[in-house]
C-alpha cells in the first residue's frame, strides 16, 4: 500500500507500468542502497513473520540448522577454510603464493580472469557447510556435556 501511494518510503516513485507484469516488478523494485523502508518492509517483514509462526516448534529439517545456530564456533571455522580453498584456487590458476596470502597486489584487469563460474561456487559453498556439519556437532555436543569448562562457552 505505501508503495502504491508515493507518500513514502522510497526514493524512487511507483510508475504505472502498460502491462500488470511489469507493474508487479515496478512495485517491487525498491532501493537497496541505502535501504528504504519499503525495501526493508519487504524483506525484513516477511522473515519476522516466520520467526514469530515458527517459535517453540519443532521441525525435522530444522536439526541441521539448530546445530549450526548452537556452535558459534562454526562461524571461526568456515572464514579459515575457504580462506584456504580460495587461496588453492588462485594457486592452481596460477597466481604466485606471495600474491594470494601475503599481499594483494593483482591488477584490477586480472580479476576478470580469474574466478569461477557461479555454479562452482555453490557448490563449493554446499560443501563447505557439509564438511564442517561433524565437527561443529561434535563441539556442540563436548561443550554441552561438559558444562564445568566456563572457557569453551566463548567458542
Amino acid at each position: 500500500m505505501l508503495r502504491g501511494w508515493n507518500i513514502y518510503g522510497d526514493l524512487l516513485p511507483w510508475v504505472d507500468q502498460p502491462t500488470m507484469a511489469f507493474d508487479l516488478f515496478s512495485i517491487l523494485n525498491t532501493t537497496k542502497y541505502p535501504p528504504s523502508l519499503l525495501y526493508l518492509c519487504m524483506t525484513l517483514g516477511p522473515a519476522l513473520l516466520f520467526l514469530a509462526w515458527a517459535d517453540g516448534r519443532e521441525f525435522r529439517w530444522s536439526a541441521p540448522f539448530i546445530v549450526f545456530g548452537r556452535v558459534p564456533f562454526f562461524y571461526m571455522l568456515h572464514i579459515y577454510l575457504i580462506h584456504a580453498l580460495a587461496t588453492v584456487a588462485m594457486l592452481l590458476q596460477g597466481q604466485p603464493f606471495h600474491e594470494t596470502v601475503l599481499s594483494a597486489t593483482l591488477d584490477p584487469g586480472d580479476y576478470a580472469n580469474n574466478g569461477f563460474p557461479l555454479w562452482v561456487v555453490y557448490t563449493v559453498w554446499i560443501g563447505v557447510v557439509f564438511a564442517l556439519y561433524l565437527p561443529c556437532r561434535w563441539f556442540g555436543r563436548y561443550r554441552a556435556a561438559h558444562k564445568e569448562k566456563w572457557w569453551l562457552s566463548y567458542l
